[in-house]
């Protein structure tokens, strides 16, 4: 099974109604997005990003989770190769 598969099967098996594989260009302008009313989960499969939420920036790579609570805003900004990640919504 490839890694992206096992990512979204995790995710599925944690209880995430909705599991998606996204990416983005490194040309992409950082991306911000309002408090979801769900807790949220990325997972890294290629690439790298940086996260900020809350008071919080987390540079992610390949293999990194990263999960973020309720009502959080946060902005994702894509290393200089792009990235792609699983993304689940719980």
């Amino acid at each position: 099974m490839e890694f992206s598969e096992r990512c979204i099967q995790t995710l599925e098996n944690e209880g995430f109604s909705s599991v998606s594989e996204q990416s983005c260009g490194a040309d992409t302008l950082p991306q911000s997005f309002p408090a979801a009313a769900a807790a949220l989960a990325m997972i890294v499969t290629d690439g790298s990003l940086t996260v900020a939420y809350g008071s919080t920036s987390q540079i992610l790579k390949v293999g990194d989770r990263l999960d973020i609570p309720a009502h959080i805003p946060y902005s994702i900004t894509s290393g200089a190769s792009g990235h792609q990640l699983i993304f689940g919504e719980k």
